[in-house]
């Protein structure tokens, strides 16, 4: 788990450990206590399980649950709460053995999907966690703790589409959680560097890549540069309307008002986009679908990166609007200190 992002991502693992296996182990093992010969004394057993955990001392309740596991191997239950006490007293690879054992045979169990999910990314096995944690979120999809540890595993393995769909159920949950936002944030500056670094590759020429290289000019505030290099993807790509458009608002503001009439003319003999229409990526980033189109794969054309590009950006801008509305105020993370510096073409 990276350092930065605190425990859990904005929820106690320790925390919740505790709950759960209070609550639901006592549940889980009085079932089987009552048909066990009263000489081996489980309740006794369990009954300090339990307390240790209340007290945090959880070596001491994983010691408790071991020995009930070890009486009754055949019991699942106990498999789930020796694995999740374990993973409490940082024995993640000793609570891989119960915790696989448990979400096997309680397919059901949000906890024991949980908290194996939740030591194999501490074990670093990120791509071996996606599916615990992907089972964890929707056993239980109004719990948060499974969906911050879900994206972050996504993220660690390069599955930054996927990630963003996590942080956005997230956010769903709690629209003033920092976590949320820091996570879109990273997920979209790192869809748009790859996107930008294979068109760069790819057709380093082309009018996409001025394109973008125009709008890092403005992002940057280099507004001498922009117009050159809006023009020579005109060069390239001569009839298109908002590029004309963009040209022009930039004459406009140097002072150059003729020569902006006369891209205002040319804009204007060329047909707009219909923002009705969603069969292509600039017809989808028109109608703003930024989200449809802000993915990313090696084996996309030049325009549907372009797009790809241009969408994170905005989905960027869209998501640090949402961070500074009032019911963010004080939260612990705020994204803009969460993220990577992102590609200036996408601000």
């Amino acid at each position: 788990m990276r350092a930065d992002r605190g425990p859990a991502f904005g929820c106690s693992v320790h925390m919740v450990g505790s709950i759960w296996i209070v609550s639901l182990g006592a549940m889980m093992l009085s079932g089987f206590i009552s048909a066990v010969p009263a000489q081996s004394d489980p309740a006794s057993i369990a009954q300090q399980a339990r307390q240790a955990m209340a007290e945090r001392r959880f070596a001491d309740a994983a010691e408790s649950y071991a020995r009930l596991a070890d009486s009754y191997p055949a019991e699942p239950s106990l498999q789930a709460t020796l694995g999740m006490a374990l993973h409490l007293s940082a024995l993640d690879r000793e609570a891989m053995g119960p915790l696989r054992q448990a979400a096997s045979t309680m397919p059901s169990s949000c906890p024991a999907h949980f908290f194996l999910g939740v030591s194999l990314t501490r074990l670093g096995e990120f791509a071996e966690a996606i599916e615990p944690l992907r089972r964890a979120a929707s056993l239980d999809p109004r719990r948060p703790c499974a969906r911050s540890m879900l994206g972050d595993a996504l993220e660690a393995v390069g599955e930054f589409p996927d990630a963003a769909d996590a942080w956005r159920a997230l956010g769903s949950l709690d629209a003033s959680n920092p976590y949320a936002y820091a996570g879109l944030v990273r997920c979209h500056g790192r869809l748009a560097a790859l996107a930008t670094e294979m068109l760069k590759r790819r057709d380093p020429e082309s009018a996409y890549v001025f394109r973008l290289l125009a709008h890092s000019s403005l992002a940057s505030a280099q507004y001498p540069s922009a117009p050159y290099l809006f023009c020579e993807a005109l060069v390239r790509e001569p009839n298109v309307r908002t590029v004309h458009e963009a040209v022009a608002k930039l004459y406009r503001k140097s002072g150059y008002d003729d020569w902006a009439a006369v891209e205002l003319e040319r804009a204007a003999s060329l047909p707009r986009t219909d923002r009705s229409l969603v069969q292509t990526a600039e017809c989808a980033f028109a109608a703003g679908h930024f989200e449809s189109i802000a993915g990313f794969a090696p084996s996309w054309p030049s325009d549907r990166l372009f797009w790809s590009v241009r969408a994170n950006g905005q989905g960027h801008r869209r998501i640090l609007r949402q961070s500074q509305s009032p019911r963010c105020v004080g939260r612990s993370t705020h994204p803009r200190s969460c993220h990577p510096l992102l590609p200036r073409a996408i601000l």
